[in-house]
């Protein structure tokens, strides 16, 4: 999986402390779009939590 530019917009938003519906809004897409690409960023990330998923985000340097 490539992280692309609306995985990072995603990432984020998350740092920013949205939650998934308003990121929906954000994005122009629905609360469970956002869900599941939350979920394939875990896994390709390797993180069991969102607070571990901005972590690893952060340290590979994909946001600042």
């Amino acid at each position: 999986m490539e992280i692309n530019d609306r995985h990072v917009d995603l990432l984020i938003h998350i740092a920013n402390g949205l939650k998934a519906d308003e990121i929906g809004k954000e994005m122009g897409i629905s609360r469970r779009t956002v869900e599941a690409h939350i979920d394939k960023l875990k896994a390709h990330l390797r993180a069991k939590t969102i607070g571990q998923l901005i972590y690893i985000a952060v340290i590979d340097k994909i946001i600042e």
